[in-house]
Parts: structure tokens; sequence; C-alpha cells
């Protein structure tokens, strides 16, 4: 079962499972446009009137309208409604005009319904967010947006308007023809007020079909007006609350929070889900969604999925700390994300993988019932996911940008066993889920799986990519990742007896084929070794030093694995049929081991000893041919002794890079080089200043002609 509260990116241990299916679905993601109707570009929320980079202006001044704002006051005569804590304005003539059947005043009462939806909805959005959740009160301006009317002390201004009208009078780049829902400004200080469409109730209405023919969902505004504009003042409260925390609204929790909480503080609205119609471009085929940490503004409206994942699992109160969190930081969103979750014993790689697998479990696979692992409310308007990817025989490119995720669906059978085969890039996930007849389950992937024949097997597979491996964050310079992925016939597994001799040898490859796997089985089984050569090489952009150690001429980078994930032996060694001068061995982790190697005729034979294949072994196999960065000496004194610098002499045209790494491959100091002759010391310390400790370390150079690298000693005093 899907491990929600592992902390590290290997989690619990994987049944194996058999499944089949030749037909695979598949959905990627790309950045979402706004809605298109008739009247102009509908949007949720007017937030997507600032552009990208946008700061809060300074704030109004009490009795100080702008010319704009005494200009609106003359086309319009305005009345006004307190509550406990708000203000609002509206008017009965004119472009700003409250229209339709939001305009009628229901019997006892003495102001328009739209007006009352809207005060009633903003005075229990604040109780919700600020008495009940403890979140800080809305911080007010001191008059309105629009009109520039002074709201009275300590209560916060509300205009009900023509929302898009009102933003371009005041200078904003929006088009007159635009339809906004509504808007919260904020200023320096955290200060904002709040516009509210007075013609909500003749927006043009919106339909979408729900997947696997159960109807439709939808919104005719001229009858669900209230509970729309209930949401929307709800939507834009929880903004007004935001501003207390932060005002660069570039990340997608601004918007993708404010629309869990819209359906938190109203349940019965469903209109939150326009985004999911066909003919508004959203998550509809799930082509055109944003990755979670590059999306904002409308892009990240259908990410609300995933704070609601967060709370449902979690608790309503790790969206609190969230953007408590954010209070006068100005660290990129992951950075809050890793340390709240810390705090719940997750990390960002987890909750984004399940994320992804729960929209692959959404609409017509909703009725799987995974145990613990329900599906997305309102899931039903989710379609089946478009496009057909064909078995393969050769490896296929996923490329994925950082937290971006893709799905396949497995619909149909296959007659025959079958392996699955995927070699993730540094950091990418694949979680998996299955059902046959009346069992399911759930499941992460480190490598490749053999699944048995079945007429009934279905599976989502859900890949995603968290961004840099934790040992490559200091010197990864790409956050993208390229797995590979294909399908092709199982063939006969190969017995291990315990105790017994073991032999295996590979022939995928006519060129570097003839690679034997030798040792001790520990235990009786069958199994399905795999060895892939040079499939996955590591670039120097997301994995410096393992691409530095396989950048030589006759180097390899070997995965090594069982795709029944059973096979375990002892006094295990890879002979390969070309030299090796010396190998590393690792997990996918970014951590790395140096394993010792032999002459074996004209190869080499790589010594693993105890090798566990329940998770694929990556494997660097240099050739010790270094390439030259343009004339790099040896460095002295190595060792280093009493903390004595260590001296670099290098010449290189177009200047140098020079990356100290532990014995692990983690960066630990990275010196930039100007071009031409020059010398560089490192001080042998780390780069927050510490004295590094005595052992083993390595040196990277990188430049225009490739990298070479080398050991460095730091002696004890």
């Amino acid at each position: 079962m899907f491990d929600l509260h592992s902390t590290e990116r290997g989690w619990r241990r994987p049944f194996r499972a058999a499944t089949t299916n030749r037909s695979l679905l598949l959905g990627l993601m790309f950045l979402s446009a706004a809605p298109v109707q008739a009247a102009g570009i509908i949007h949720r929320c007017g937030l997507d009137a600032f552009p990208k980079g946008w700061k809060p202006g300074p704030a109004p001044v009490r009795g100080q309208p702008t010319a704009a704002q005494v200009a609106a006051r003359v086309l319009a005569t305005t009345s006004s409604l307190q509550t406990d804590h708000y203000i609002l304005w509206w008017t009965s003539s004119g472009s700003d005009a409250i229209t339709g059947n939001g305009a009628v005043v229901a019997s006892g009462d003495s102001v328009p319904g739209l007006v009352r939806a809207a005060a009633t909805a903003l005075e229990a959005a604040r109780h919700l967010y600020v008495d009940t959740l403890g979140y800080l009160p809305p911080i007010p301006a001191v008059r309105g947006f629009h009109w520039g009317l002074d709201a009275p002390q300590g209560k916060y201004p509300v205009e009900l308007c023509e929302v898009g009208q009102a933003l371009s009078a005041a200078g904003y780049q929006v088009q007159t023809s635009d339809l906004y829902y509504g808007v919260t400004v904020p200023y320096q200080g955290g200060s904002s007020n709040m516009m509210l469409a007075a013609d909500l109730p003749t927006f043009p209405s919106w339909s979408g079909a729900l997947d696997n023919g159960r109807g439709t969902e939808g919104s005719d505004y001229s009858v669900v007006w209230s509970v729309v504009m209930q949401a929307t003042a709800s939507h834009e409260e929880f903004h007004s609350v935001q501003y207390n925390y932060e005002t660069d609204l570039n990340h997608f929790l601004f918007e993708a929070s404010a629309v869990t909480m819209e359906k938190v503080a109203v349940p019965a609205e469903s209109d939150y889900l326009v985004f999911l119609a066909p003919n508004y471009n959203g998550l509809c085929g799930l082509q055109n969604l944003a990755p979670l940490l590059e999306s904002d503004h409308f892009s990240a409206y259908p990410h609300a999925w995933y704070v609601k994942q967060l709370i449902e699992d979690e608790g309503i109160g790790i969206l609190h700390q969230l953007w408590a969190g954010r209070a006068n930081s100005s660290a990129p969103i992951k950075s809050t994300l890793d340390a709240v979750f810390a705090q719940h014993n997750l990390t960002f790689d987890t909750t984004l993988a399940r994320y992804a697998l729960r929209v692959g479990l959404s609409g017509r696979r909703s009725d799987w019932l995974l145990p613990g692992f329900p599906s997305f409310p309102d899931d039903t308007l989710f379609p089946t996911l478009q496009g057909v990817l064909k078995t393969s025989s050769s490896p296929q490119a996923l490329p994925l940008d950082s937290s971006q995720f893709a799905e396949w669906i497995d619909t149909s059978g296959n007659a025959s066993d079958r392996l699955v085969v995927w070699i993730p890039d540094a950091g990418a996930n694949l979680a998996h889920a299955w059902k046959s007849g009346t069992t399911s389950g759930s499941e992460r992937l480190r490598g490749s799986i053999r699944q048995a024949a079945s007429n009934t097997r279905q599976d989502v597979w859900a890949f995603s990519n968290p961004g840099p491996l934790v040992a490559d964050q200091a010197s990864a310079t790409s956050e993208g990742s390229t797995s590979w992925l294909w399908t092709v016939p199982a063939p006969n597994r190969t017995a291990a007896l315990a105790n017994q001799t073991f032999q295996w040898q590979d022939t995928s490859r006519s060129a570097t084929g003839g690679s034997i796997l030798s040792g001790t089985s520990a235990v009786d089984t069958t199994c399905t070794p795999l060895l892939h050569t040079d499939i996955w090489t590591p670039t120097a952009s997301e994995e410096p030093f393992a691409d530095s150690v396989v950048a030589s001429t006759g180097s390899h980078s070997l995965v090594l694995e069982d795709a029944d994930r059973i096979l375990s032996l002892k006094n295990a060694s890879l002979t390969v049929p070309y030299p090796v001068k010396a190998a590393w061995v690792g997990r996918g982790d970014g951590i790395w081991s140096k394993d010792s190697v032999s002459v074996a005729g004209s190869g080499a034979r790589i010594e693993l000893g105890a090798l566990d294949l329940s998770l694929p072994l990556r494997i660097l196999a240099s050739a010790g041919k270094s390439a030259s960065v343009g004339g790099a000496s040896a460095p002295y004194p190595n060792p280093s002794r009493a903390g004595a610098p260590i001296h670099f002499l290098v010449n290189s045209v177009n200047g140098a890079t020079l990356e100290i790494l532990a014995s692990d491959g983690t960066c630990i100091r990275r010196l930039e080089v100007p071009p031409g002759p020059t010398s560089v010391d490192w001080d042998v310390k780390n780069g927050s200043g510490s004295r590094v400790k005595s052992g083993v370390y390595w040196y990277v150079w990188r430049g225009v002609s490739g990298a070479n690298r080398g050991e460095l000693i730091v002696a004890r005093d």
C-alpha cells in the first residue's frame, strides 16, 4: 500500500503484483489558459489582472481619492450596508448596477439579494478563517478601490461593481469585456480592499459532461447566483487573510488554497469546478495542467486538489502552518513546503506522487475503492485521459519539468507476461495503483516491474518529478528530468537456489552485451534480472558527480535490477566486456560508494558484495580517461595536513568551475575560476565556512572542453 508518511525517497518495499494491458493512455501537463466565453474571458479571480512580478503599491490615504475614483462616483449613486466587520457599497444605476435576479430585494429586507448574500458569506468566512482556524484577521484599507469612498474605522471595504471596468479604469491592462467574479487588491503592509461582481447573475452559464455518461455539471447563474456569490466572497476573503502573511502572488498556494477554502466555507457550491468544463480548457484531458511549483493565478486553480489532499490527510491546520511559514519570508514556496512537511513526517516527493496518483484514480476509476486512498471529491468531472502510447521495444523518453506529472492508464489486457521497464532520472517517482477483479492496491516503484498475463487487470501509472535529489541540490543546475519507459514481452525467469552459485548473462545489447552477474543466492526464488547500459546517463546539470565519472571516453552508466524485485546475492560481482578503471555504485539517491574493480580478460570484474535487488542498483563504470579543461595540474599538497589549503593550477580559455565533493558525491564547495592561466586555493572549508573533517574528498573540474576529477585527502592534524 502507498506509504503516505514515509520521510525517505524509498517508501515501504512494495508488494509484487501482476497486471497486463497493452493500451496505455497518456496525459501530459502543460500551462492552462483562462476560460473563454462570448462576453470575453471569464476570470474566476481578479488576481489574473496582476502581471507576473507585480508588487503592491502604497496603501490608500483617507480622504484622497484618485481622479478615476472621482469620475466613477459621478456615474453612480451608491448605497451601503455595514455589518460587524465590513462595509459594502453598491449602486442601482449605470454600468456598475446589480443585474438580474441579484437586484431583487427579498421581503422584509432592505438591500438587494446579491448584497445580502455577499455580506452573510463574508462574515461567515471571517468567523471560520479567523475565529475558528486562527488566521490573522484581514487588514482593511481605509477606502474602497473603485469609488474611493472612505470606510468607517475598522470596517473592511467591499464594492459590488463591474470588476473588469473598475480595474481598467484604474490602469490595469485588462479588457473591459472580460468578466471577473471578484478581486481583492493588496497594498504595502498587507492591507487590502475587495470588489465583487455586481453583474454575476447575468454571467454566461457553463456546463461540462460528467465522466462515463453520468450526466453534466454546470452553473446557470441566473438561478444559482446566491451560492456562487457566497463562494466568491469566501474565496476573496481568504485572499484578504493571505495578505497578512505575504503579498507575493507568484506561486500556486495563493489561488489553490483560496479555491480549497471557498469549498470549505460554502460546501454546497460546485462552481469552482468551472475550470474542468471542456470549453474552459482546464484540467479536462490533463493536457493543460501546469507543473505545481510553476503555476500561479488561473493555472493554479486545478491544484486546489493538492491542497485538498493535504488538509484531508493531515488536517485543516496544515494550511495555516503553510501560510504562517510565509510570514516575512522571501524563500521559494518549495522551502516552506519542505519545512512544514517535515513537522508532519512528510516530504514533497511523497505528497506530489500521491497527488499524481489520486488524479489518475479520479473519473471513471473512482470506483476502484483503494483502502486509505480515496479519490477526490467531485471527481466525476475527470475525463478519461487522452492519447494512446503503444507497446514499444525501445526506450521512450518521458521528460518532466520540476513538480510536473504525467499519467498512464491501462485499460486492456494482454495474453502473456510483459515487462514495464522504467528507468527513472534523478529523483523521479512512479506511483502505481491497480485493480484486478475485486482486489486493488497501490505501491511506489523504483524501477521495472514484471506483470503476469491477465484480461481483467487495470492500472494507473503516475509519474512525477519533485526536483533535484537532496544530495545534488547544492550542485545541480537543472530541475527537470528525463526518465525512460517502455514495455516488452517478459523473458523466461531465472532460477536461484539458496546457497548455490547463481549466474546470469545479459544478452540485451550487442555492443556491450555479455555482461555476467554472479554470486551465491541467499534464497530459493525465480527472478527476472535486467541490465540497462547507457540508457540512463547522468548529466552535469542534474548529477554532476556521476556525470564526471562517466564523462570520459569508454565509460558506461549501468542500471542493474530484478523486475521481480526479489533477487538477493552474497559475494556478487558483475563482469563486463570492456575495461573499467574505477566503479561507483548507488541506489538512485545521489549518494555513491566506490567498489573494487579487477581485470577480467579484455574486460573487468566489479565487486558488488552483498547485493539486494529489491531496489535497482546504479553503477558508474569509469574508463579513467578524463577529458581536459584546457590544462589543470595535480593539486598540492595532497594530502592536506593541519588545515593547509590545497592549490590548483589551471589554464582555461573560457573559465572553469572547481567543485569539491564529499566521498558520497555531495557537493560541499564550488569555486569559480576566471579564464586564462591562474591558481585557485581550496581552504579545506565547506560552503558554510566550516573546516571539513578529515577524510577522502573528490575534486571535479568543469570547463568548456569537458571535466576531469581526482581524489583529495584531508589528513588528521
